[in-house]
């Protein structure tokens, strides 16, 4: 798990969280960077928004902040009320400078934050992260559909409230609490296994390519990147 953590945080580069070099901080402003840096992951699902993190994740961040502030929650209901007030709050965030923010984007959001601050954990803050959700992108929905439930679902950024909830009720039936600690195992592991099957898809397409037809595509290939 030490070494799944240590990979995720390095793979950050947002100079705007990591000058808190990994510590956990009380201020408003600390949580807006981790919904910002949650922002960058969901970002490329976001088209024609006119960002400005504080007027966007300003009140959300004052809403996580409060909560870490607070008894940490004593059972699941009560942190998926709690996590659905959030993400609403995220999509009225966008609302207001004029962007439809829809479920999926919100959950990413809010998710990945929650990542990134369970990164930046102190021993009193641990009871914070137990019903903590999985965040849901292309690779987890992959691992979702292999393991748990093969049916038909949107991309991650278009699911809905209604959706989504009923992901994260059979990811907890099936691990229960300390999902956010799994799910630093599985995205990885996913991302291993989407660049496998990849592989052997191009394999068998080369397999059925002459040599001489392979020669003339590399050559090409070489031409066009100027290799």
């Amino acid at each position: 798990m030490k070494k799944h953590i240590e990979n995720f945080k390095n793979s950050v580069k947002y100079i705007g969280f990591l000058k808190y070099d990994w510590e956990f901080h009380e201020t408003t402003e600390f949580f807006v960077e981790a919904l910002y840096l949650g922002y960058l992951d969901a970002c490329r699902t976001f088209r024609g928004v006119k960002m400005d993190k504080d007027k966007v994740l300003g009140e959300s961040a004052k809403a996580l902040q409060k909560y870490f502030a607070d008894v940490a929650c004593t059972n699941q209901k009560e942190f998926d009320k709690k996590h659905d007030e959030w993400c609403e709050s995220i999509q009225c965030g966008f609302r207001s400078v004029g962007y439809t923010a829809k479920y999926g984007q919100a959950q990413k959001i809010v998710n990945m934050a929650f990542k990134y601050l369970y990164c930046c954990k102190k021993e009193k803050t641990l009871d914070y992260f137990r019903f903590c959700h999985m965040a849901l992108d292309t690779y987890t929905l992959n691992w979702y559909r292999r393991e748990i439930n093969q049916t038909v679902l949107p991309e991650w950024s278009k699911l809905d409230k209604e959706q989504y909830g009923n992901i994260q009720t059979a990811i907890f039936d099936k691990f229960g609490e300390g999902i956010i600690e799994k799910e630093f195992v599985i995205w990885p592991d996913e991302i291993a296994i989407v660049a496998a099957e990849q592989l052997d898809k191009a394999l068998d397409t080369l397999s059925g390519i002459k040599s001489e037809q392979l020669i003339k595509v590399l050559n090409s290939i070489r031409e066009k990147t100027g290799g």
